[in-house]
């Protein structure tokens, strides 16, 4: 019987699996193989759509399900019934889920993928219709139904003739689709032009697996243009991005990428554009390639030359030639010292990488050297980066300088080896150097860029002398520069830097920038290194115990401090593991309770009779203690720094967007809080504060900051899958983004308070509320998870978006991957911001953007996370008896909430909404998302009360109380609160009106500006480098005649300017604006009259020309050459001149259509200017390499005739002025305004030269 059984027991250990295999097997296959089993899980099933003909004028219905995902229909551009080169596309959701209607051009392959060149979004069950331009050339349009956010659902979609010309509109996204690549010739450059009407550029090589490509990319008018380089069987459309990829820009106007092609042999792309469509300019391009060469480094200029002891290079940086390169092989530990010197004195620089690492244009090394003038700067350099060949580049950092340098690398173990002198004969970069004997110095062989020639060099003994001049600062030096830095805090906004020296810390740990964050936790504890007389107090006490206290010995021990914190302490590995092996102070605390543990039951509750508790309380809370202080003996290890600080990446790093993208929520606080994308959850709000609460007020989300309590008023909305839809948040990679007017900060420094009681003893008094909150002042905007809180988003002391990941410990010795990423942008936080964050966890990237509705957006900042990132709850979830019995990790403590008081920051201040989805977008992608969910949920909202003075030439928009203080506030920068207001303007009054003035009942101002120009539509030609104009009138409620709003924030910016201003910024500064025409102003934000001011592009401004207008510039006539290229004029302003007491000038008469091109003036430009605060402002003089002369005919042909010209041009104006009030107007208040008005008549006519005329009055003549 055991025979038997033995043998059924091994048949079954193989039969059994073979069975379950089988089975899997069978599964596997139908899954991936049958079209209903690919569908089931989500694969693509293969079937081919067929698109359907499409009768235009005809609606048809559909519905758009799992598989295939959606549907295909075509019609022909020469289609009798379509008149024009525009269709109207009308689209309906049944379902009232996201649906879209894709555009594809004649030709395009429709895929599940990819998109349209233009599109239609439905959300919701009201019918959308958009104006889509058919200018992709003849032959059959496709249009695809289908979800861009993945929904499902029935439709009806119709292709018709649009109503009227003035409902057309440009495409709203580029083409996806493929297009045709040129072969380029190798080594040959090619050259073109990226514009609006030409996105791109595409061009083809052949190459095998390995070879070596060099692709140099050069911008010829310093805009930033791309060349992204495409594996083999890529395709390019106008959106995609290449694997690798080289940016030129005005910092880097000529750029190389060098590599190895790894995807394969085959047919390579390089696409030359300018990422996300942000730039427009002239190129060249260059492809070489080397058959069966490895690129070590990745660009052309990384092919590094050799430097051994004793060698001495002489090299020139240029704007040709940003930098070179050197390699040094060294053993870790070893010391060399690094000199350079610059020969024209500029700002240079010799930077050190770490083995294996490659140099990069803008790249900067863990160490560097910077030269002071013509001086040669000497520093020893421990290369502890381990074993191999470091790197030593010369160049400018930030490309601060350019000129000649000598650089020369030296070690005294190798000065010392021997006693001989002798030549050393050198054929290339990496000869030995000559031996010293004791006593002597090598004479460094001198050679010119990479190229040495063999020449013999005898040492001779060398006296150095030391440089009178100051040392640039080492990284430990800049910081204690940095806390050190006397307070500077904004009165009105409270941002600014903070000196904590004198009033000490809050309890957390000062980081490198000067701010106070938590102390790591986990398996790595912060102790401090070192006993330094790091604070004055300490220097007092050293002194009265008779120690010595020499003068700047604290500041020794400080850069001491932070050389420790950065790990750059020749002693720092020996001193860190002694402290590790030596934790004394953890001995003394268990040595402490195991002592009384020890103690009698009567000896313990004599000892801790104040606590009143009974022996076994006692003894449970000792051996608790007892217990965690040896746990962490045992369990961690000691460090001498905080958690990851970083900061925005140097390079030009590119987001990395997500092809597809899946909505979770858009919020736009309506009264319930309620989610605008289906299946999302809603907020839902609290308040432990009696008579404290959220308000909600036309779709602005208003939290009241409650310091120091507890937490205030709170909101939280799920993101947690539901049971039958998920749309939960997915945290390996998403995007935020937000609309926020954040409460402005303190701007006291905290204070300690203390005294001496009658016997002498200290008490103090120190109001520590008060003390805590002026500490390390911030404001924190959202906060993702209640029990990890793995993301925080905050405002900081220096008014910067600083994110938190993972504040919370896990509550054990596990390492705790807490980071912080800090902007480098500052807001302002009296006005509304938008800000975007997304992670990618996969690709280790993060990002920030921050939209604060200035001239010049600012740039997306992109972080690249630490190597080992996870999130906090990714290794935790499954064992913590919180969240083990989810059944994902989606569920696992998935929230965002706002709280007006807590332990970790309270929110204060305005929300407008906010967005969240999975997947990466761009800014534009975020556009493109929030805008038909903005459309869909329409805010129920009390309009403004519309009046119109008595004599006719003025009205009033009395705004609710909610409303008004926000325009106060600086609501013309929030699209949406402009609009609504704009829309109630427009259902009180027919569209008469070509511009509005909006004036501010308000005689003072915190704004940081006069007037603001908000552009509507505009369709000059000739005046800018548009190809074509722009038409957002329907957003306003117009149909098609307002051209611009402006708000001034003042009730006197009509009468005493700057309206003239605002005015004229519809027609320019767009025309001397870019390339060789391209008017530049100076940077004037320094302090000192002996401070030089950087040349800047003057903008939307006329700058340092002579345009002599409402833009600024000078009066021609007045100009003199004061000799050695330095110029003088009368007084004039580079931005604007005198209000309305200055008529337009003769160039601004020009672009606004009033005179021919024969009658314009020349106006002169001046290139390369200089000049320190005091030159400019106090002498009236500047400095300039060129001066141009730009004439009429350089105007024209360079943006083209204006059209219309000045014989059809519009010189007749109508103007709505438009009061901003919270209260209805006083019978003097409306003379006020409308003597305004009616005085602007004038005022326009004469500054025109009477050649145009405005028209404000008969506004009762206007009303519906």
């Amino acid at each position: 019987m055991n025979d038997s059984y033995s043998r059924f027991s091994h048949v079954r250990t193989w039969i059994v699996p073979a069975v379950a295999l089988a089975v899997i097997i069978a599964v596997l296959l139908y899954l991936t193989v049958s079209d209903s089993g690919r569908g089931l899980v989500g694969l693509a099933t293969g079937t081919t759509v067929t698109c359907e003909s499409l009768t235009v004028g005809t609606p048809i219905t559909g519905t758009v399900s799992a598989s295939p995902g959606y549907d295909c229909y075509d019609f022909a551009a020469d289609d009798p019934a379509i008149q024009g080169t525009t269709i109207s596309v009308s689209l309906n959701s049944k379902s009232g889920s996201s649906l879209d209607a894709d555009l594809y051009a004649p030709g395009s392959e429709v895929a599940l993928g990819n998109t349209g060149y233009a599109w239609v979004t439905a959300f919701g069950t009201e019918t959308k219709s958009g104006t889509l331009a058919l200018d992709k050339g003849t032959g059959s349009y496709k249009i695809k139904v289908w979800s861009y956010s993945k929904s499902l659902g029935d439709y009806e979609v119709s292709v018709s003739m649009p109503t009227s010309p003035e409902s057309q509109s440009a495409p709203s996204q580029a083409s996806e689709s493929t297009t045709v690549c040129n072969a380029v010739s190798l080594d040959t450059a090619v050259s073109g032009n990226i514009a609006g009407s030409n996105k791109f550029d595409c061009y083809t090589f052949t190459a095998s697996q390995s070879d070596n490509v060099i692709i140099k990319m050069t911008s010829k008018d310093g805009t930033p243009l791309d060349a992204d380089l495409y594996a083999p069987g890529t395709p390019v459309t106008e959106a995609n991005t290449g694997f690798k990829y080289i940016t030129a820009s005005g910092k880097s106007s000529e750029v190389t990428l060098s590599t190895s092609l790894d995807k394969g042999d085959g047919t390579y792309r390089v696409k030359a554009w300018s990422y996300g469509n942000a730039a427009e300019g002239n190129y060249e391009l260059t492809v070489s390639l080397n058959s069966g060469t490895t690129a070590s480094t990745p660009s052309v200029t990384e092919i590094c030359g050799v430097l051994k002891i004793g060698d001495s290079i002489s090299g020139t940086i240029s704007s040709g030639d940003k930098y070179d390169c050197y390699k040094y092989s060294a053993k870790n530990g070893d010391v060399i010292t690094v000199d350079i010197t610059s020969l024209s004195g500029a700002q240079l620089d010799a930077d050190i990488f770490e083995p294996g690492s490659s140099t990069y244009a803008d790249g900067a090394g863990y160490y560097w050297v910077s030269t002071q003038g013509t001086s040669k700067i000497s520093k020893p350099v421990t290369l502890d980066k381990g074993d191999g060949e470091y790197i030593i580049k010369a160049w400018s950092y930030g490309d601060a300088g350019a000129g000649g340098y000598e650089l020369n690398i030296s070690s005294d173990s190798v000065a010392k080896t021997s006693t001989e002198t002798s030549s050393t004969s050198k054929g290339s970069a990496g000869a030995e150097p000559a031996t010293q004997g004791a006593g002597t110095t090598a004479v460094s062989t001198v050679v010119s860029g990479s190229e040495i020639s063999p020449e013999a060099t005898t040492t001779t003994e060398v006296v150095v002398k030391k440089s009178d001049r100051p040392e640039p600062l080492s990284r430990a030096e800049r910081i204690v520069a940095v806390v050190q830095a006397p307070t500077k805090i904004d009165p009105v906004t409270g941002c600014g830097h903070r000196n904590y020296t004198e009033v000490g810390g809050n309890g957390s740990l000062q980081y490198p920038d000067g701010i106070y964050r938590a102390y790591p936790s986990g398996k790595y504890v912060y102790e401090w290194p070192r006993n330094y007389d790091y604070w004055p107090e300490l220097n007092e006490k050293m002194k009265a115990e008779g120690k010595d206290v020499t003068p700047g010995k604290g500041y020794e021990n400080r850069i001491l401090y932070w050389n420790d914190w950065l790990g750059l302490s020749p002693d720092i590995e020996e001193f860190l593991a002694e402290r590790n092996e030596n934790r004394q102070g953890l001995i003394n605390k268990i040595d402490n309770f195991k002592s009384d543990l020890a103690l009698s039951d009567s000896e313990l509750e004599e000892k801790y009779k104040s606590w009143d508790k009974s022996v076994g309380e006692i003894r449970l809370d000792l051996q608790i203690g007892y217990d965690h202080w040896v746990g962490e003996k045992e369990n961690t290890e000691v460090i001498f720094h905080g958690y990851p600080l970083l900061f925005p990446e140097k390079s030009s790093a590119k987001l990395g967007t997500s092809p597809q993208i899946d909505d979770v929520g858009y919020w736009d606080f309506t009264e319930a809080g309620g989610n605008s994308v289906a299946g999302g959850y809603d907020w839902d709000f609290s308040s432990n504060k009696k008579g404290e609460d959220v308000l909600f007020h036309n779709g602005i989300l208003d939290v009241p900051y409650l310091p120091g309590d507890s937490w205030g008023v709170s909101g939280i909305v799920s993101l947690k899958p539901r049971g039958i839809i998920d749309k939960s948040l997915h945290r390996d990679k998403f995007t935020l983004a937000f609309s926020v007017l954040p409460e402005v900060l303190p701007n006291e420094m905290p204070e300690r308070h203390f005294h001496y009681d009658a016997n002498g003893g200290y008490v103090n008094d120190t109001d520590w509320s008060d003390y805590h909150e002026k500490h390390s002042p911030q404001r924190l905007l959202l906060s993702f998870g209640g029990y990890y809180r793995w993301l925080q988003i905050n405002i900081n002391e220096l008014c910067r978006v600083e994110v938190t990941l993972n504040m919370s410990p896990l509550g054990d010795y596990r390492e705790h991957h807490s980071v912080y990423l800090v902007s480098q942008v500052e807001l302002d936080v009296k006005r509304w911001n938008e800000i975007q964050f997304t992670i990618n966890i996969p690709e280790n990237q993060a990002s920030l953007t921050v939209l604060d509705g200035s001239e010049f957006p600012n740039e997306t900042e992109v972080f690249t996370l630490p190597d080992d990132f996870e999130w906090s709850f990714t290794s935790d979830w499954k064992t913590a008896n919180a969240w083990s019995n989810k059944p994902n990790v989606h569920h696992v403590d998935n929230n965002l909430g706002l709280f007006s008081g807590s332990g970790s920051g309270a929110f204060g201040g305005k929300l407008d909404w906010i967005y969240l989805a999975n997947g990466i977008l761009d800014p534009i992608g975020v556009e493109r998302r929030v805008g038909p969910l903005r459309e869909s949920g329409a805010v129920a909202r009390e309009p403004a009360k519309i009046s119109v003075s008595p004599d006719g030439y003025s009205a009033s928009a009395e705004l609710s109380a909610f409303d008004y203080p926000e325009w106060v506030a600086g609501a013309s920068s929030n699209s949406s609160m402009r609009n609504y207001l704009l829309k109630d303007v427009y259902s009180h009054f027919r569209d008469d009106f070509d511009f509005v003035f909006l004036v501010q009942n308000e005689e003072n101002t915190t704004l940081n500006y006069m007037g603001r120009y908000l552009g509507v539509s505009n369709d000059v030609m000739g005046i800018s480098e548009d190809e074509q104009g722009y038409d957002a009138t329907k957003y306003v409620g117009s149909d098609g005649k307002l051209k611009a709003a402006m708000h001034f924030p003042l009730k006197s910016g009509i009468c005493c300017g700057p309206s003239l201003h605002e005015l004229m910024h519809h027609w320019g500064n767009y025309s001397l604006a870019t390339g060789n025409l391209a008017a530049s102003t100076f940077d004037s934000n320094v302090i000192l009259a002996v401070d030089a001011m950087d040349e800047i592009n003057a903008g939307s401004h006329w700058g340092v020309s002579s345009v002599n207008g409402q833009l600024g510039g000078f009066d021609l006539s007045t100009l003199k050459e004061l000799g050695e290229n330095w110029y003088t004029a009368d007084p004039f302003g580079t931005y604007a001149n005198g209000g309305n007491s200055v008529p337009y000038g003769n160039f601004e008469l020009y672009v606004m259509g009033l005179i021919p091109p024969e009658e314009v003036e020349d106006v002169i430009l001046f290139k390369g200017i200089a000049a320190t605060a005091g030159d400019f402002f106090d002498d009236d003089k500047w400095y300039a390499e060129k001066k141009v002369t730009v004439t009429a005919e350089d105007v024209i042909e360079k943006l083209g005739s204006r059209v219309p010209d000045h014989t059809k041009s519009q010189k007749d104006f109508r103007i709505l002025t438009l009061v901003l009030t919270d209260d209805p107007l006083t019978e003097e208040e409306w003379t006020y305004f409308s003597k305004q008005a009616k005085d602007f008549e004038d005022t326009f006519s004469w500054a025109t030269g009477d050649r145009a005329t405005a028209k404000l009055g008969d506004l009762d003549k206007s009303v519906k």
